[in-house]
């Protein structure tokens, strides 16, 4: 069981999330803005981490930054967003992130990207690497 940490504003989200990630045998964390990311990820570093772009106060790719810099070891991101694709795909090689989904696509794509990003798939399906 991966221990998968959400950072989403929307509760609506973040139950979908929690259900479809428990489902897939995930233990799920939550935060919903930036305040305690760095604290809780150098405390508790998850083995996953899907991150959302249009967050209050801290936009997505500067949480995705502050993560790579206070992790304590290398988290495999996944940007999980309603922006555009091309913002996604730029958000995705800002972050270092493994790969990106948009809200939009079937949740498989989701749960195919973290089992990817876990190291339990064939790999990133866009070709991503962290880093």
């Amino acid at each position: 069981m991966a221990r998968i940490l959400v950072v989403d504003d929307s509760p609506t989200t973040v139950h979908f999330l929690r259900r479809l990630l428990s489902e897939n045998g995930h233990a799920v964390e939550t935060l919903d803005s930036f305040v305690r990311l760095a604290e809780h990820v150098r405390q508790s570093p998850p083995d996953l981490i899907i991150l959302d772009l249009s967050l209050p106060a801290l936009p997505g790719v500067k949480m995705g930054q502050l993560i790579r810099r206070y992790q304590c070891r290398d988290v495999p991101i996944v940007v999980y967003s309603s922006q555009p694709e091309e913002e996604l795909i730029e958000a995705t090689r800002l972050v270092g992130a493994v790969d990106f989904v948009s809200k939009k696509e079937d949740p498989a794509r989701l749960v195919e990207a973290v089992h990817a990003g876990l190291g339990k798939g064939a790999g990133p399906a866009r070709g991503f690497g962290a880093g």
